[in-house]
């Protein structure tokens, strides 16, 4: 009876999601108070002020889309946690840009640039992309 029911259990594990680490819980929410503030009716001040031409610290995200030329590379990335794309990545002329592909999960950091709070977007110029360490 107990063999039963530790495969019930490990059953029930393997059928949720993975819960995220406490530092991916932190990125959330950390990316979650920001949209929250340029969701708000002050978004665009506060944009200007605290978010644009500053630092963002690295955030993860799962690549939707990108568009690729010899100038220009873009992602579309939705940040761990949200259901839709949130961020465009400009990577510029970056030759490894083309090596991404729907699906991957990177990490990136980067400089934003604009923003729209309908639909939410924030462009950042990217300074470091890449995947991920395994955790």
């Amino acid at each position: 009876m107990r063999l039963l029911s530790l495969i019930a259990a490990a059953t029930l594990c393997l059928a949720q999601p993975p819960r995220p680490s406490s530092r991916e819980q932190q990125e959330i929410q950390l990316w979650n108070d920001i949209k929250r503030e340029l969701l708000s009716p002050r978004g665009p001040a506060y944009f200007e002020s605290n978010v644009k031409n500053s630092e963002l610290p690295r955030f993860h995200g799962t690549i939707v889309s990108g568009t690729f030329s010899k100038r220009d590379a873009v992602l579309f990335v939705r940040v761990i946690g949200a259901s839709d794309v949130e961020v465009k990545l400009m990577l510029g002329s970056n030759p490894v840009a083309p090596i991404f592909r729907p699906g991957d999960e990177i990490q990136f950091g980067g400089v934003p640039k604009a923003f729209t709070q309908k639909p939410f977007l924030v462009t950042i110029d990217a300074s470091t992309v890449g995947v991920p360490v395994p955790k």
